[in-house]
Protein backbone atom coordinates (compact mmCIF):
# COMPACT_ATOMS: atom_id res chain seq x y z
CA UNK A 1 0.00 0.00 0.00
CA UNK A 2 2.91 2.43 0.46
CA UNK A 3 4.69 1.58 -2.12
CA UNK A 4 1.29 2.45 -4.43
CA UNK A 5 0.87 5.44 -2.18
CA UNK A 6 4.34 6.87 -3.00
CA UNK A 7 4.04 6.22 -6.61
CA UNK A 8 1.10 8.23 -7.03
CA UNK A 9 2.80 11.21 -4.90
CA UNK A 10 5.40 10.62 -7.50
CA UNK A 11 3.29 10.20 -10.19
CA UNK A 12 1.85 14.00 -9.28
CA UNK A 13 4.73 15.50 -8.84
CA UNK A 14 6.16 14.84 -12.16
CA UNK A 15 2.84 15.71 -13.41
CA UNK A 16 3.04 19.06 -11.69
CA UNK A 17 6.52 19.60 -12.34
CA UNK A 18 6.05 18.37 -16.35
CA UNK A 19 3.68 21.33 -16.87
CA UNK A 20 5.43 24.04 -14.80
CA UNK A 21 2.32 23.61 -12.31
CA UNK A 22 3.63 25.19 -8.58
CA UNK A 23 3.58 23.10 -5.43
CA UNK A 24 1.99 24.48 -3.03
CA UNK A 25 3.12 24.10 0.49
CA UNK A 26 0.22 23.35 2.94
CA UNK A 27 1.55 25.34 5.25
CA UNK A 28 1.31 28.61 3.85
CA UNK A 29 -2.47 28.36 4.05
CA UNK A 30 -4.64 29.34 6.99
CA UNK A 31 -7.03 25.83 7.49
CA UNK A 32 -10.27 25.85 9.43
CA UNK A 33 -11.19 21.96 8.70
CA UNK A 34 -11.63 21.51 5.06
CA UNK A 35 -11.18 25.33 3.99
CA UNK A 36 -7.91 26.83 3.42
CA UNK A 37 -7.39 30.25 2.37
CA UNK A 38 -3.78 31.12 0.84
CA UNK A 39 -3.46 34.81 1.90
CA UNK A 40 -1.42 36.01 -1.63
CA UNK A 41 -4.86 34.76 -3.14
CA UNK A 42 -8.05 35.95 -0.60
CA UNK A 43 -10.36 35.58 -3.25
CA UNK A 44 -9.37 31.93 -3.11
CA UNK A 45 -10.98 29.13 -1.00
CA UNK A 46 -9.77 25.90 -1.30
CA UNK A 47 -11.53 23.09 0.16
CA UNK A 48 -10.25 19.15 1.07
CA UNK A 49 -13.72 18.14 -0.23
CA UNK A 50 -15.34 18.55 -3.50
CA UNK A 51 -19.10 19.38 -5.13
CA UNK A 52 -20.28 18.65 -1.59
CA UNK A 53 -17.77 20.91 0.21
CA UNK A 54 -20.31 23.03 1.57
CA UNK A 55 -23.35 20.54 2.35
CA UNK A 56 -21.18 17.70 4.13
CA UNK A 57 -21.64 16.86 7.72
CA UNK A 58 -19.01 18.45 9.92
CA UNK A 59 -17.40 17.16 13.21
CA UNK A 60 -15.83 19.01 15.87
CA UNK A 61 -13.22 15.84 15.67
CA UNK A 62 -12.40 17.26 11.87
CA UNK A 63 -10.92 20.23 12.76
CA UNK A 64 -8.43 18.14 15.07
CA UNK A 65 -8.00 15.62 12.70
CA UNK A 66 -6.68 18.16 9.85
CA UNK A 67 -4.49 20.17 12.03
CA UNK A 68 -2.90 17.45 13.79
CA UNK A 69 -2.24 15.89 10.20
CA UNK A 70 -0.92 19.02 9.19
CA UNK A 71 1.32 19.11 11.99
CA UNK A 72 2.59 16.06 11.55
CA UNK A 73 3.11 16.70 7.86
CA UNK A 74 5.02 20.11 7.63
CA UNK A 75 6.18 19.13 3.96
CA UNK A 76 2.88 18.29 2.73
CA UNK A 77 1.48 19.51 -0.48
CA UNK A 78 -1.74 20.92 -1.63
CA UNK A 79 -2.88 19.50 -5.11
CA UNK A 80 -5.51 21.57 -6.76
CA UNK A 81 -7.47 18.96 -8.40
CA UNK A 82 -10.24 21.18 -10.16
CA UNK A 83 -11.31 24.78 -9.82
CA UNK A 84 -14.16 26.04 -10.27
CA UNK A 85 -15.14 30.36 -10.52
CA UNK A 86 -18.69 31.67 -10.03
CA UNK A 87 -19.47 28.83 -7.21
CA UNK A 88 -22.94 28.98 -6.05
CA UNK A 89 -22.11 29.58 -2.30
CA UNK A 90 -19.31 32.65 -3.21
CA UNK A 91 -19.38 35.36 -4.44
CA UNK A 92 -19.64 35.83 -8.31
CA UNK A 93 -15.54 36.62 -9.10
CA UNK A 94 -14.65 34.23 -6.23
CA UNK A 95 -12.77 30.57 -7.09
CA UNK A 96 -13.39 27.55 -5.44
CA UNK A 97 -10.23 24.96 -5.59
CA UNK A 98 -10.86 21.31 -4.72
CA UNK A 99 -7.55 20.48 -3.63
CA UNK A 100 -5.56 16.89 -1.74
CA UNK A 101 -3.29 17.27 0.25
CA UNK A 102 -0.58 14.30 0.14
CA UNK A 103 2.72 13.86 1.99
CA UNK A 104 5.78 13.95 -0.78
CA UNK A 105 7.67 11.88 1.65
CA UNK A 106 5.23 9.32 2.69
CA UNK A 107 2.71 9.65 -0.03
CA UNK A 108 0.00 10.06 2.36
CA UNK A 109 -3.03 11.81 2.02
CA UNK A 110 -5.26 13.86 4.13
CA UNK A 111 -8.09 12.88 1.79
CA UNK A 112 -7.96 10.20 2.34
CA UNK A 113 -7.24 9.21 6.26
CA UNK A 114 -10.77 11.65 6.43
CA UNK A 115 -12.47 8.98 4.27
CA UNK A 116 -11.23 5.67 6.26
CA UNK A 117 -11.67 7.52 10.02
CA UNK A 118 -15.54 8.08 8.59
CA UNK A 119 -15.30 11.87 8.34
CA UNK A 120 -16.85 11.96 4.81
CA UNK A 121 -17.74 10.14 2.32
CA UNK A 122 -16.02 9.56 -1.17
CA UNK A 123 -19.14 10.81 -3.04
CA UNK A 124 -18.33 14.67 -0.75
CA UNK A 125 -14.54 14.26 -2.53
CA UNK A 126 -16.70 14.20 -6.16
CA UNK A 127 -16.37 17.16 -8.84
CA UNK A 128 -19.72 18.15 -10.07
CA UNK A 129 -21.17 16.12 -12.80
CA UNK A 130 -23.72 18.53 -14.20
CA UNK A 131 -22.61 20.45 -17.08
CA UNK A 132 -23.44 23.81 -16.04
CA UNK A 133 -20.64 23.63 -13.67
CA UNK A 134 -17.92 25.40 -15.48
CA UNK A 135 -15.12 23.64 -13.79
CA UNK A 136 -11.35 23.61 -14.75
CA UNK A 137 -9.34 20.63 -14.24
CA UNK A 138 -5.95 20.96 -12.87
CA UNK A 139 -5.14 17.07 -12.92
CA UNK A 140 -5.61 14.36 -15.77
CA UNK A 141 -8.76 11.90 -15.67
CA UNK A 142 -6.92 8.82 -15.04
CA UNK A 143 -5.30 10.70 -12.18
CA UNK A 144 -8.41 11.76 -10.54
CA UNK A 145 -10.40 8.48 -11.44
CA UNK A 146 -7.02 6.63 -9.57
CA UNK A 147 -7.44 8.76 -6.60
CA UNK A 148 -11.35 8.42 -6.33
CA UNK A 149 -10.66 4.61 -6.57
CA UNK A 150 -8.52 4.72 -3.49
CA UNK A 151 -10.92 7.01 -1.89
CA UNK A 152 -14.03 4.46 -2.20
CA UNK A 153 -11.77 1.78 -0.99
CA UNK A 154 -11.36 4.15 2.09
CA UNK A 155 -14.72 4.61 2.27
CA UNK A 156 -15.44 0.93 2.31
CA UNK A 157 -12.88 0.31 5.13
CA UNK A 158 -14.99 2.41 7.38
CA UNK A 159 -18.05 1.20 6.50
CA UNK A 160 -16.62 -2.32 7.78
CA UNK A 161 -15.54 -0.62 10.89
CA UNK A 162 -18.35 1.66 11.54
CA UNK A 163 -16.14 4.19 11.69
CA UNK A 164 -17.50 8.05 11.78
CA UNK A 165 -20.72 8.37 9.58
CA UNK A 166 -20.77 5.01 9.17
CA UNK A 167 -21.42 3.57 12.68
Amino acid sequence: MVIRLTFFTALLLTFYSCVNKPLYRAEDFKWKGIFGYDQQQSNVLYSLLGDNAFTAHKTNELYGEVLAWLNQHPKAIVVPVYSQTGHPKLNYDDHFVACWIVDPDTGESLNLLLIKKGLFSSRDMEKPNNESAAIRMHISPKTYENFMLKARYAEVEAFKLDQGIWK
